[in-house]
């Protein structure tokens, strides 16, 4: 009988040895969440690489600086029509927003001077071409989307800059490659390369969201 106890705890002693690292990243999900900065940076240090696709291999800061009002080289044009990306009101929480996606096609966390800011992608059709809509959330509200379009020629930023321009009683020819326009709540940002086209919907309200961009 002892012989057989002790069998079996040495059983259990190599399955938990065997399984450890298993359990402890399904411990971390079950605790933090599958879409959490714990989960993800755990699942990295296991498998060296992230359990998502990303939405971006790059430091996010200078992504993020891209429309800081500071360039000088940007125009900026007021309007009195609400600014809101996907008919969602910015403060949404992340999981009343999410409830209603699939699963997203990339993911990404970071943390930044203590904050978690999370960036979730999905593809739609819009603006006649195959376009990425990213969500972000600091500590799980709602700062900003985007739309991403890459493989863009000049027809098709004429096209949609138009269109935005248009659709906030703008009725210009306006042709640099990046301009703002912002109310006293919020703000969209265009912005092309000449390959791809980021339109850019910020939260102005969100004192911490603007420190950290």
């Amino acid at each position: 009988m002892m012989l057989v106890t002790i069998l079996i705890v040495f059983i259990l002693i190599l399955i938990l040895l065997i399984f450890r690292k298993f359990l402890s990243l399904k411990t971390i999900h079950l605790v933090y969440g599958r879409y959490s900065y714990e989960f993800v940076r755990h699942y990295k240090r296991l498998a060296k690489k992230s359990p998502y696709p990303y939405c971006f291999k790059d430091d996010i800061m200078p992504y993020l600086r891209l429309s800081r009002r500071s360039d000088k080289e940007i125009t900026s044009f007021q309007t009195d029509k609400n600014i809101i990306f996907e008919s969602i009101p910015f403060g949404t929480d992340e999981s009343g927003l999410l409830s209603s996606f699939k699963s997203p096609d990339c993911f990404n966390v970071f943390r930044i001077n203590g904050q978690d800011l999370k960036a979730y992608g999905f593809k739609i059709f819009e603006f006649e071409k195959e376009v990425k809509v990213v969500f972000y959330f600091l500590d799980r509200v709602y700062v900003m989307g985007e739309y991403i379009i890459d493989h863009v020629n000049e027809k098709d930023i004429g096209r949609i800059s138009k269109q935005i321009l248009d659709q906030f009683g703008l009725s210009i020819k306006y042709t640099a490659s990046k301009y703002l326009i912002e109310n006293k709540e919020s703000s969209l940002f265009f912005y092309e390369n000449g390959f791809s086209i980021i339109i850019r919907y910020t939260d102005n309200r969100n004192g911490q969201f603007r420190e950290l961009a």
